[in-house]
C-alpha cells in the first residue's frame, strides 16, 4: 500500500468527498492527507484532534457528527 500512487484517480473524483485524518497519525501524516485532499476538486477536509490512524474508533463522536453534517450538506 505505501507505494501505491493514486493521484491520476484521485484528480479524476467528481463527487462530495470528505477526508478525516487523525493528528497524531504516523501511518498517513497530516501533510500527506493534506496533499491528497487537494487534489479532489471541493473535498472537505477535517483534522482530529488527539487521535492517530483510527480516528473512527478514539474520537468517535467528534468523527460522527463531522459525517452527519457531511451527509447534510451534501443532501
Amino acid at each position: 500500500i505505501s507505494r501505491c500512487d493514486l493521484t491520476e484517480q484521485a484528480k479524476i473524483i467528481n463527487m462530495p468527498t470528505l477526508i478525516i485524518v487523525g493528528d497524531e497519525d504516523s501511518s498517513t501524516p497530516v501533510n500527506l492527507v493534506k496533499d491528497a485532499a487537494n487534489l479532489i476538486r471541493g473535498s472537505i477536509f477535517k483534522v482530529i484532534k488527539k487521535a492517530g490512524h483510527l480516528p473512527c474508533v478514539e474520537q468517535p463522536n467528534e468523527v460522527g457528527s463531522i459525517f452527519l453534517q457531511f451527509l447534510e450538506d451534501n443532501k
